[in-house]
């Protein structure tokens, strides 16, 4: 049973005197610039800059007027997020509590569960891949609720469930920044830490992880005893030599570096174009339009900037973290990283890579307790197009579970 933390709010006050520090200097510079432009004697261009700067600082004095009276609710409460999704929603925000630290929890439960006690029941916990929270998963969330509200999708499997959550990493979403990059290993760690405060046992957990997600957890399965563990078109171990993913992690870094500086002149804002890669989600992703809102508003802050390069930073040193767990775990278990562990590989056939199903087959032999599904209708982003694949590949983990000797 998860234990009476209250639903609350994310603390913002640092972010918001952060912000209001930041625009005032930006607006003395351009102050001290206008003054400047006094000096330049063709009229024409004197003309043309002291607009340009006018503009910039109305620009800027809108932004944080918007962000004073519209973005502090938006990056603040994480249930007004969630309400409209088209389920309905129905669940519960708790910003848990460990070493100095927030982390927020979105949690569901299964009001039509067959356990005996909820404690027998499994926990679906879902990782976010790299740059996204618990936002991405806001597809999967609907029909969730819908399923386990609807006899008629009803199954076996089903019934097992006890609850499902979604979560933010440090600094994404609604759970508190911290000021150094946190790799997957130290992640794995900390999550577990979390868990216990919340009250969910890692052996009735059953791991869902997308993207970098995934590379989360392998090492948190590798680790801990789970239930089972399924990977959604997961990162591997081979990402750490990949030249197309060491440029983008580049270029990654220098574009949150930018937003994260450009972000006081309200230039960003005006902006809607940014690539899905970035974690900014588009009018054209097939996700709540009310969810999508609220996502957006958080992409600007500073926490979710500074997060996402925080994790590019050490995204490489987190694949040799998972290449050494995974390679000592596999002697320690004859060769099966995870042992007998349910484990289900979802894999997207339209990913692009030419080697990306052979390596997910290799996911795949890490237990002895193994299923590969190919989705060929969806590219790496699964949990936007592709949501049913992801709960029957839930589904088929629960019945492997169940086909387990001591089930």
């Amino acid at each position: 049973m998860i234990k009476n933390i209250f639903e609350s709010s994310k603390n913002i006050e640092r972010e918001i005197g952060h912000y209001l520090f930041g625009t005032w200097i930006y607006l003395l510079l351009l102050v001290a610039i206008l003054s400047g432009i006094k000096l330049i004697s063709n009229k024409t261009i004197k003309f043309i800059f002291k607009w340009i700067v006018q503009l910039l600082f109305v620009i800027s004095v809108l932004n944080i007027t918007l962000v004073m009276l519209l973005d502090q609710t938006y990056i603040k409460y994480p249930s007004d997020a969630y309400a409209m999704l088209p389920s309905g929603d129905g669940g519960v925000s708790y910003m848990v509590p460990f070493n100095g630290n927030n982390l927020h929890f979105r949690c569901y439960e299964n009001n039509n569960n067959n356990c005996n006690n909820t404690d027998q029941c499994k926990t679906i916990l879902f990782e976010s891949g790299l740059p996204f929270y618990s936002s991405v998963w806001g597809n999967v969330i609907s029909k969730m609720v819908t399923m386990m509200g609807n006899r008629k999708d009803y199954s076996e499997e089903l019934a097992q469930i006890g609850r499902f959550c979604v979560y933010d990493r440090y600094g994404y979403g609604w759970s508190d920044s911290r000021t150094e990059s946190i790799g997957a290993l130290q992640m794995s760690n900390d999550l577990s830490e979390y868990l216990n405060v919340l009250g969910i046992g890692g052996d009735q957990i059953i791991f869902v992880g997308w993207s970098y997600g995934g590379a989360i957890g392998q090492i948190f399965t590798s680790q801990k005893k789970t239930a089972g563990l399924v990977l959604v078109d997961s990162m591997d171990i081979i990402d750490g030599t990949n030249d197309a993913l060491i440029q983008g992690i580049i270029d990654g870094k220098n574009s949150f570096l930018l937003l994260n500086l450009f972000r006081l002149t309200g230039i960003p804002r005006i902006i809607d174009s940014y690539p899905l890669e970035s974690g900014y989600l588009s009018a054209q992703i097939p996700l709540d339009p009310h969810l999508k809102y609220y996502s957006n508003h958080v992409f600007l802050n500073s926490d979710f900037l500074q997060a996402a390069w925080h994790e590019l930073n050490v995204l490489l040193d987190s694949l040799r973290d998972l290449e050494i767990q995974i390679n000592t775990t596999m002697v320690a278990n004859n060769g099966y990283p995870f042992g007998s562990t349910p484990l289900v590989v979802l894999t997207a056939g339209e990913n692009g890579d030419h080697d990306w199903i052979q390596r997910q087959n290799t996911l795949a032999s890490y237990s002895s307790n193994s299923f590969h599904i190919i989705n060929n209708n969806t590219n790496h982003f699964v949990p936007f197009q592709s949501p049913d694949s992801i709960i029957n590949a839930i589904i088929k983990c629960i019945s492997m579970i169940n086909q387990q000797p001591n089930q």
